[in-house]
């Protein structure tokens, strides 16, 4: 049987699988069953031709993951609060969605993109050693982000799933029956991870915005960091695309800080967090 290109996600007790037009989500429900919710979404650069181009695909495709998966997250919130018998409204839960949505992206912008440009303006002059400290300090923030969350409590579940989707994937790929001890013999680092894209943005952006030029407002600096980050997301895009399945040197050393920073973004799962890995596996493989 033919191997399809597939990716994923951690959500709250399960994993998102997709797999070109098809997306699968499997969550484990108090009573021990799995609730499996699966949707078709044709992508916009198979409606618009021209967002499919290099560069340019790479942001389109950000975008649309960042939909799909937020949306499968908040999804299996709701079938959290639904087994703890939380009663919320479908109005009040739009308006949630979209005050954590507006306050993610904020905090994204933020974290990554203003603060490195404001505390680097704060301590050296514009110049050459300005750029280099800017970008030491996004490395360092994404890093200490990383961390900070992996230790969090709430989200060491989530991390195991992040593992177990990890792990499901590698049996998949290699060609093995989709169960939980064949899964669990696999690494839970895989060289297409989300990690491994955010750490290529950070390297990427680094790279480009030296080629800006200096400006001395920090504000402004700030401003055209945060339009540059399509063509960040996109130029990042390729690079992961291009070294994801290369197993030479070259690849290996790019991949090497992504896979690296998994260590916090994954944990070993259960044999219950695998099984429902390898059910959102089987039914993204499936035609219907």
């Amino acid at each position: 049987m033919a191997v399809k290109p597939m990716g994923g996600q951690a959500v709250m007790e399960g994993v998102m699988i997709k797999c070109g037009e098809k997306t699968v989500m499997c969550v484990r429900r108090k009573d021990g069953t799995i609730t499996t919710v699966s949707e078709h979404n044709t992508p916009i650069a198979k409606k618009h031709k021209w967002l499919g181009w290099p560069i340019i695909r790479g942001s389109v495709n950000l975008v649309e993951q960042l939909m799909v998966g937020f949306r499968m997250l908040m999804k299996s919130a709701d079938f959290i609060e639904e087994d703890e018998g939380i009663e919320v409204s479908q109005k009040s839960k739009m308006v949630t969605t979209g005050i954590v949505a507006v306050v993610a992206i904020a905090l994204f912008l933020g974290i990554f993109f203003v603060t490195p440009t404001l505390l680097a303006g704060l301590i050296l002059p514009p110049g050459p050693g300005l750029l280099a400290l800017e970008g030491l300090f996004r490395m360092l923030l994404f890093i200490l982000y990383m961390a900070a969350v992996a230790i969090m409590p709430d989200m060491r579940r989530v991390y195991m799933y992040h593992g177990a989707e990890h792990k499901c994937l590698f049996c998949y790929e290699n060609g093995e029956e989709m169960n939980a001890q064949n899964a669990r013999k696999y690494t839970r680092l895989h060289p297409r991870c989300g990690t491994n894209y955010m750490f290529l943005v950070m390297i990427v952006s680094i790279l480009l915005f030296s080629l800006l030029g200096i400006q001395a407002n920090p504000l402004m600096r700030a401003g055209i960091r945060i339009l540059m980050i399509p063509v960040v997301a996109g130029v990042a895009y390729e690079v992961l695309k291009f070294f994801a399945r290369r197993e030479n040197v070259l690849a290996k050393i790019v991949r090497a800080p992504g896979l690296f920073l998994q260590y916090l973004t994954t944990r070993e799962p259960t044999d219950d967090m695998l099984e429902v890995a390898a059910a959102a596996v089987k039914a993204a493989d499936t035609d219907d």
